[in-house]
């Protein structure tokens, strides 16, 4: 099957704006190019939002149990993806925002994600995402493997994590 990019970013510009949405006051968009997706007004933090469209929900007709941890977005470039790319950035946080399920996971330590994703790595076989002029390649690796990272946060609930 062959991705079609421009779906997956629209898919993921209405992951963003549903949680633009639903913080007003606490989340913008991030509009000078591709470094990262949104801003913590009140800190200034960086967000890097990846929006999943299965569920997190056993039983549901498309779901999973697994992160897919992206780690090259392009394997014609070389060009980092993920976990790896965010720490490389220096980006604050990293969601994995279920929209079916409306579920946020939020990671606080983005290099402590990036550094896991490679020590699960060797256990892990290494998918390829044919999209239409390039391969992305990531893992689908457990949640399980990733619960001491991050905090799953119901979509609409106040947090305190979103003001560190």
């Amino acid at each position: 099957m062959i991705h079609k990019w421009k779906k997956k970013l629209q898919q993921g510009k209405e992951g963003e704006n549903l949680l633009v949405k639903t913080y007003p006051n606490l989340f913008k968009l991030y509009e000078d190019g591709d470094e990262y997706d949104l801003d913590i007004i009140q800190t200034d933090k960086t967000l890097e939002v990846k929006t999943e469209y299965y569920s997190i929900i056993p039983g549901q007709p498309r779901h999973s149990l697994n992160f897919f941890m992206e780690i090259i977005s392009d394997t014609y470039s070389g060009k980092l993806g993920g976990p790896y790319r965010a720490a490389k950035d220096g980006i604050d946080y990293f969601l994995s925002f279920f929209i079916l399920d409306k579920t946020i996971f939020w990671f606080n330590d983005v290099p402590a994600l990036a550094q896991r994703v490679r020590s699960l790595s060797p256990n892990f076989v290494v998918k390829n995402v044919k999209n239409e002029g390039w391969i992305t390649q990531g893992y689908a690796m457990p949640r399980e493997l990733f619960k001491d990272l991050f905090i799953q946060i119901p979509l609409g609930m106040d947090h305190e994590e979103f003001y560190k």
